[in-house]
């Protein structure tokens, strides 16, 4: 099954992944279930994977993916891209 590459299984390997990797794993498959099924990912847990906004748009939220839980996040690295934005550096 495709879905073991995400947690424990590659290339039948058996991978050895501590507590909080397995926690990342059910994660991740919890969403990709939902998108596989029905076209969008949700999660038991109630994180809700945020919906996409164009690069010019002035409020982009991500998903930070990390342990225990997964979590919004707005404007991350604004100060960083801000400074980038400033200097002119082009956006491919």
């Amino acid at each position: 099954m495709a879905i073991d590459a995400v947690c424990g299984v590659v290339c039948g390997v058996v991978c050895v992944v501590c507590a909080p990797q397995e926690t990342l794993c059910y994660e991740l498959e919890d969403f990709l279930g939902s998108f596989f099924h029905t076209g969008v990912p949700t999660s038991s847990n109630g994180t809700a994977w945020p919906t996409f906004s164009s690069p010019q748009s002035s409020n982009e939220t991500q998903l930070r993916v990390m342990t225990p839980q997964f979590e919004l996040v707005e404007d991350f690295l604004a100060d960083e891209c801000d400074f980038w934005d400033g200097i002119g550096y082009p956006i491919p």
